[in-house]
């Protein structure tokens, strides 16, 4: 047993799989600080089943959301290391010891992959694995622009870096989002470990599951974030110049900042103008435009997007400002939906009396665990 390293859980309502949980946990650590969020269901009285030692129960007296509760398992943290388990979860052999390997190499935080299981079949869906440009030198900063790309969960990390980072009170959802980006922003040493030794169990109930609640959240924590901060950290880092235009754009499109997407947008537009990448500027300020309600002029932004770059994005928008605007847009609904079959935005253009802009470009793959195969450990 590892005498530097604490396990951390936050539980609300677990009692079917808060057992499973600390038994993976205590085959590793032997100590874990358990915050009992408000359950009503006798979760903190089977955690007590265990070793008293062991297991340093926290009860608070009415669910005050994950956010407060994280804070609280971190303030009572006094070993050095804490590795953070959910209460429906479980810790894999070894991944104490694989996790602490990278933090006593200097890192303040170690995340590695999981393996994603159905919590009714208990079988294996996938493995959820990190997009390669994340593997990248400075690629954690596509974070802020994270087009609903999985969030990194369930770390190990320094005290240090949990205390100074912290948890926000008022985050019922994307806590785990809001501390990390707070965390490259304060720049941290952040690694992550290839391969998994986390199971994630999910559930249709699990919150995780709540994409409207989680985008919620996320844009209430980038709005937190002054966008010169962003800009800042971007110009530090060693990624192409046209990858960081596109993190900050992203950026600003998840904080519904239309104005400033508008005045950055236009200015790369000239300075660009003969780049292949022009057409990703051309895109953005159009999706602006939009939102302006300068429909006509967005209309004109997106064909020129698509004269430089053919994409089902740009076809479905331009068919939105003509759907918009009361101008015939079956060519390039029904182009774009050749193209991609699936398209959700497209196909609520088509069928409803909805008028939908996708403000991001499309990503190809729905889960990171299909962006590359066959890696080995870093």
């Amino acid at each position: 047993m590892n005498k530097e390293v604490s396990g951390l859980m936050v539980a609300y309502n677990a009692a079917t799989t808060i057992e499973r949980a600390l038994e993976s946990a205590l085959e590793q650590v032997d100590h874990l600080i358990m915050v009992d969020d408000g359950s009503q269901d006798g979760t903190a009285r089977l955690a007590r089943r265990f070793s008293a030692q062991c297991i340093e129960v926290i009860e608070l007296k009415e669910n005050r959301g994950i956010g407060f509760a994280r804070q609280v398992a971190v303030d009572h943290l006094s070993r050095p290391i804490g590795c953070w388990l959910d209460a429906d979860d479980i810790w894999l052999l070894e991944r104490i010891s694989r996790l602490k390997e990278v933090i006593d190499k200097g890192a303040d935080y170690a995340f590695d992959e999981a393996e994603v299981y159905n919590e009714e079949s208990q079988t294996k869906l996938c493995d959820a694995r990190f997009p390669d440009f994340l593997l990248e030198q400075d690629g954690l900063l596509h974070q802020f622009g994270r087009n609903y790309l999985p969030t990194l969960g369930h770390p190990m990390a320094k005290k240090e870096a949990l205390k100074r980072v912290g948890y926000k009170e008022g985050f019922r959802q994307a806590e785990d989002y809001d501390h990390l980006i707070r965390a490259l922003l304060n720049q941290f040493e952040i690694k992550l470990l290839c391969g998994s030794s986390y199971r994630e169990y999910c559930s249709p109930n699990s919150a995780s599951r709540d994409l409207t609640r989680q985008n919620e959240y996320s844009k209430k924590s980038l709005e937190q974030i002054n966008y010169e901060c962003v800009i800042q950290r971007l110009k530090q880092s060693c990624l192409p110049t046209n990858v960081k235009d596109a993190v900050f754009m992203f950026f600003l499109v998840r904080r519904e900042s239309w104005l400033k997407l508008k005045t950055y947008a236009e200015a790369r537009v000239v300075e660009y103008s003969e780049s292949s990448d022009v057409w990703l500027y051309f895109f953005f300020l159009g999706v602006s435009l939009f939102h302006a309600r300068e429909v006509e002029n967005s209309m004109k932004y997106f064909e020129r997007a698509l004269k430089s770059y053919v994409t089902p994005e740009v076809l479905n928008n331009i068919a939105a400002c003509k759907k918009f605007l009361g101008l015939n847009y079956e060519v390039q609904i029904n182009e774009a939906l050749a193209s991609k079959p699936d398209y959700l935005d497209a196909l609520t253009n088509k069928r409803t009396s909805k008028i939908v802009v996708t403000n991001v470009p499309l990503r190809n793959f729905t889960h990171r665990g299909r962006y590359s195969e066959g890696r080995i450990s870093v």
